[in-house]
């Protein structure tokens, strides 16, 4: 029953996906829906599941036509972020969590904008502070972070009972 449950997942995080190839404006907000998918997954089924499910979506993502942006951000961050942050807050201790959210997500940035500029000839920080960048994406990420909270703790109470199994 997970295997079909995670099938449903993988499908509409492709859907999600591909709907941000053709509707731009909202691609951080397919992104979040394809990760909480993954996240629901985790919840359901476990790592072993979740991954699974990130792994399907990931290989649907690189066979279809997608927008590649959308693709390197799911495989890069969103797709798995969710798993990780499972294991994450079982430290309980917020101090530790957010240090550790916030540290992994400035070097995946950073790795993320090192190959990037790699096959760019301009480098983006000849354009923007990178400080800035900086900030602004790890005050984004915590908003994200939350909003997942949110949507799991409704998901568990309210949501998950109401899924026939």
């Amino acid at each position: 029953m997970l295997l079909v449950f995670g099938g449903i997942c993988t499908a509409l995080s492709v859907i999600a996906l591909c709907l941000s190839t053709y509707i731009h404006i909202n691609t951080l907000a397919f992104l979040a829906l394809a990760s909480a998918l993954t996240g629901v997954m985790q919840i359901e089924g476990g790592t072993r599941y979740s991954l699974l499910t990130f792994g399907a979506t990931s290989f649907l993502l690189l066979i279809l036509p997608v927008d590649r942006l959308s693709f390197i951000y799911y495989i890069g961050f969103f797709g798995y972020y969710p798993v990780l942050k499972f294991y994450i807050e079982r430290l309980d201790s917020l101090k530790w969590e957010l240090i550790i959210k916030t540290v992994f997500f400035v070097l995946i940035s950073f790795l993320g904008l090192w190959i990037i500029t790699g096959f760019l000839a301009k480098s983006i920080s000849e354009s923007l502070p990178w400080q800035l960048i900086a900030l602004f994406g790890v005050l984004l990420m915590h908003v994200f972070d939350y909003a997942l909270s949110v949507f799991f703790s409704v998901y568990e109470k309210k949501i998950r009972n109401k899924i026939k199994r």
